[in-house]
């Protein structure tokens, strides 16, 4: 894995050094982009369930607490943009952005182009993009992002909406980018505008398998700004895989659907407060299993997030909560969920030293319900059932 990464990076040098010059010539609308924001974290996580408890979809282990500091670098990311005007109001465009470890200069995936790798048209019909971005959903709601450093931070309701919050696998929550898509965006028509997208499984033999559709309608006008999106997933199993035993994640014979839908509304009061609302209802849903295994589990999730500047300061406070929901099992066994929910609470000030660079502070308190596991720390791995996670932060981000 490490010899792979370093080619990947050795030839991302060796392309900097021979290409850009080129490009730069061929195309002067070529930018390089990016934005780095470590930060030092202290966490805590404590308080996890005792062995012994359970539910239908997850089981306690009695794991023991944890704490420390680290310091950890989120979505700090590098990217290439550009666009080429090709007449008659029509243009070619590309985006290809990586995630990048400012903290120990890593690349954290072996995707090199992992957050983003895009080539599309646009014109008077809107605009095509093909290749790996952002789904629709993700794009429409959680718009007022934490102090502009919330993306892949702890400091965020991100978990707490789109994912299940039992087990540790996260294929198929609802807040990610997709592989293998095609992105339509219609023009803006008094404020509104559709997206839509389609994301291909690429399984031989099966047009659905691994597919993910997802669409939405937002509308924007002033200070106002309104979205309602769905997303569907076949064959992920986002139930099956979060088990609580080997036997249950087998995948033979059964079929998936996963599904969700988000409102999204958010407000600027004055120049100086905006308020978002956000609320989603999410459903894992399988068939062919045999007695006893996954079958379906459904929850609500909402958020309430509020931003106010003075001057160079602003701060920002968030709430998020998930709902134990209910689920049912194959063959009509008795299903529990008890000890599923979770809440979330999020605080934050950033001092702008300029428009590109400002210093922050941030702190998060997760509690997880007895058997939920709802988990925003990267520093110390995913959090047990039942887990309380405290994490206070200091930190840079400075765009370019």
């Amino acid at each position: 894995m490490h010899q792979q990464t370093s080619r990947i990076v050795g030839a991302a040098a060796a392309c900097a050094a021979l290409c850009l010059p080129f490009m730069a010539h061929a195309q002067s609308s070529v930018t390089v982009y990016g934005k780095l924001y470590p930060q030092i974290n202290n966490y805590d996580i404590s308080s996890a369930t005792p062995v012994g408890s359970a539910n239908s979809l997850s089981v306690s282990n009695g794991a023991p607490s944890r704490h420390g500091t680290a310091m950890e670098s989120s979505n700090s990311r590098l990217g290439f943009r550009g666009v080429e005007s090709l007449g008659n109001d029509m243009k070619a465009f590309f985006k290809l952005e990586m995630q990048l470890g400012v903290d120990d200069g890593s690349v954290s995936s072996t995707n090199f182009w992992n957050r983003a790798s895009l080539v599309g048209l646009s014109g008077n019909f809107g605009s095509f993009s093909f290749g790996r971005m952002d789904t629709v959903y993700k794009t429409l709601g959680d718009q007022l992002d934490m102090l502009g450093i919330g993306s892949g931070n702890f400091p965020g309701v991100t978990t707490i909406l789109s994912y299940q919050g039992f087990g540790a696998n996260t294929t198929s929550n609802f807040h990610g980018r997709a592989n293998n898509s095609v992105l339509y965006e219609s023009p803006k028509f008094y404020g509104f505008q559709l997206l839509g997208q389609y994301a291909f499984g690429e399984v031989p033999n099966d047009s659905s398998s691994g597919s993910q559709i997802s669409a939405g309608l937002k509308y924007q006008s002033g200070s106002l700004y309104v979205a309602l999106a769905h997303e569907i997933h076949d064959d992920l199993y986002g139930g099956s895989r979060n088990m609580p035993t080997a036997a249950q994640r087998s995948l033979t014979g059964k079929q998936s659907r996963d599904q969700a839908t988000r409102f999204t509304a958010r407000y600027g009061f004055t120049k100086s407060t905006t308020a978002e609302f956000d609320i989603a209802s999410l459903q894992w849903k399988e068939s062919g299993g045999p007695i006893g295994d996954f079958e379906k589990y459904k929850r609500i999730s909402w958020s309430l997030i509020g931003q106010h500047k003075i001057g160079p300061w602003t701060l920002q406070a968030s709430y998020g909560e998930a709902t134990a929901g209910s689920c049912e099992l194959m063959g009509g066994v008795g299903c529990s969920t008890a000890g599923l929910g979770a809440h979330v609470y999020n605080i934050g000030a950033s001092y702008a030293l300029s428009k590109r660079t400002m210093v922050f502070v941030i702190a998060s308190q997760l509690n997880n319900n007895s058997l939920a596991t709802f988990s925003n720390t990267s520093a110390a791995g995913k959090a047990d059932p039942g887990a309380d996670i405290r994490q206070i932060a200091i930190g840079m981000s400075h765009s370019f």
